[in-house]
């Protein structure tokens, strides 16, 4: 009773940390006995209480609207804990393939050891990842005979995602710190890792439903954890829906296999594409001739230019101003001249003779100077003229020109940033290469399984054809039927998940009562 009062007091901090205001109302709920008990199940099943709280509650759009927010957390939690198979649940192409006649179970005196020997021939690179990474607990993990397939199904998930297996486990591990006191190890490390991946999800644009639908479209295809955790390899003797394409009918494999052989061919033409282009901006990037290189370059002379036909523009301004101020001066001269010409004294002139020839070749001078000038400013329009268009609009030449002034202070750290930037970008192209690189090989790998299938049926006895065509077609008319169900089934969901709360909180309110 203690123990179990302890453990009700710290459920009502976490509420409190989580729920914030609406806290004392959840705590009032009469389906918080429930909620309470879900809490003890997963704590009890080893996995973190508040990362299950906060996670189910993440995912709950609007909590003020709801009924009963209790019951609609616990839901949540169900819903979330079984679709990562941390809470067994069947699919239903499984369960028909179990029931049919053809189907034999293995007897229950059966040798223990048959199974994990069988599971390390075709699972070897992830049960040696499990003992590399688990330690002292990969045993309880390969001996779980229930949950080893969907931990192996989340690792190749996990692989399809494009994280190793290895470094998946390693992380799951990392986050995890009571493997000791777990019920299921198995469990805990394959919830770990596959919130770790809808984490991933999400952080690459996925929307959070995208995850429940998939799951949800793959029970309705008839797939089951063990089919997701099956090799891709030999498939002889797996019922239809554990291989790869055993659900496609032959008219579709038909289709499939000349289309999956165009797309790989197509694709690795665009990956030889572009890896040749990435390798050329690699080489152009490291001999400093990257088109970022050449862009930063180019700016730079073009600085330059205008700077110095700025500079240009300014003297020749100052040299236009010199010729008028010139022709000024020469006019008034000339006039003074003139004057001194005209002043006579006792009815004489005041200059003659030599004097009077020095000034008379001192205004011819002048006016020889004076008749020069128009030409010399000509000149200096037409060189204006090319300057203003070579210095840019007159409105930007103040900022060009600070420009190149910090430019040339900082040169040429531009430019060393300009071929990082270009190593960046062909790096990036690389991976581009290798994305496409993979895509090819994923094609060609489908058109060899396609090609696989389509042998399997050939070889396949003709009543063991007979019944997988009929369990294929009774699967599309199911899923038939639950796709015209689906407008409906949506119009209601909100309805249906309040009243699937409350029967939780119904179910499960005196489990609490009882709970330890």
């Amino acid at each position: 009773m203690a123990e179990r009062d302890s453990r009700y007091d710290r459920y009502n901090e976490l509420i409190r940390s989580v729920f914030g205001h609406r806290a004392d109302s959840v705590l009032a709920d009469s389906a918080w006995p429930a909620l309470g008990a879900t809490l003890a199940r997963a704590e009890h099943e080893g996995l973190p209480v508040e990362t299950v709280l906060r996670d189910a509650v993440s995912q709950l759009m609007d909590l003020e609207s709801a009924r009963s927010v209790p019951a609609l957390v616990t839901w949540r939690i169900w819903e979330d804990l079984a679709a990562t198979h941390t809470w067994s649940r069947h699919s239903r192409a499984e369960r028909l393939h179990n029931q049919s006649p053809g189907h034999s179970v293995p007897p229950p005196d059966a040798p223990p050891s048959e199974a994990p020997r069988s599971r390390e021939r075709s699972n070897g690179r992830f049960i040696e990842a499990v003992r590399d990474v688990l330690g002292a607990h990969a045993e309880k993990v390969l001996a779980d005979e229930q949950r080893w397939p969907r931990l192996v199904a989340t690792l190749q998930r996990a692989e399809r995602d494009g994280l190793p297996a290895r470094q998946a486990l390693q992380q799951a591990a990392d986050q995890l710190e009571r493997l000791d006191r777990a019920t299921s190890v198995t469990a805990l490390v394959n919830w770990r890792i596959s919130k770790n991946l809808d984490n991933r999800e999400r952080s690459q644009g996925d929307p959070p439903g995208t995850r429940a639908a998939s799951r949800r479209d793959g029970a309705s295809k008839g797939t089951s954890p063990a089919a997701e955790s099956s090799p891709t390899g030999d498939e002889t003797g797996k019922p239809w829906f554990l291989r790869e394409f055993g659900d496609l009918t032959d008219r579709e494999l038909a289709e499939r296999i000349p289309q999956s052989q165009t797309d790989g061919i197509a694709y690795s033409r665009l990956a030889r594409q572009a890896k040749e282009s990435a390798e050329a901006d690699m080489q152009a990037a490291l001999a400093r001739n990257g088109p970022g290189v050449r862009a930063v370059t180019a700016h730079h002379e073009t600085l330059n230019a205008r700077a110095e036909a700025i500079g240009q523009l300014t003297a020749l301004n100052s040299s236009y101003r010199d010729l008028l101020d010139e022709e000024r001066a020469a006019r008034e001269e000339i006039r003074g001249i003139q004057a001194k010409l005209g002043q006579r004294k006792f009815g004489l002139p005041m200059f003659r003779g030599h004097a009077r020839q020095r000034l008379l070749a001192r205004v011819s001078d002048l006016e020889n100077t004076i008749e020069q000038i128009p030409g010399r400013l000509v000149a200096l329009d037409a060189r204006r003229s090319a300057l203003e268009e070579a210095a840019g609009p007159e409105h930007r030449r103040e900022a060009t020109y600070r420009e190149w002034l910090t430019t040339e202070a900082e040169w040429p750290r531009p430019l060393e940033t300009a071929r990082l930037s270009d190593i960046a970008d062909a790096n990036q192209a690389r991976e581009i290469a290798d994305q496409l690189q993979h895509r090819a090989e994923e094609h060609s790998q489908t058109h060899e399984q396609l090609l696989a299938e389509v042998g399997l049926r050939q070889t396949m006895p003709a009543k063991q054809a007979a019944v997988e065509a009929a369990e294929r077609t009774n699967d599309r008319k199911f899923r038939a039927e639950r796709a015209a169900l689906q407008p409906e089934l949506n119009r209601s969901e909100a309805r249906m998940q309040v009243v699937t709360s409350e029967a939780y909180s119904a179910a499960y309110a005196k489990h609490w009562s009882s709970s330890v």
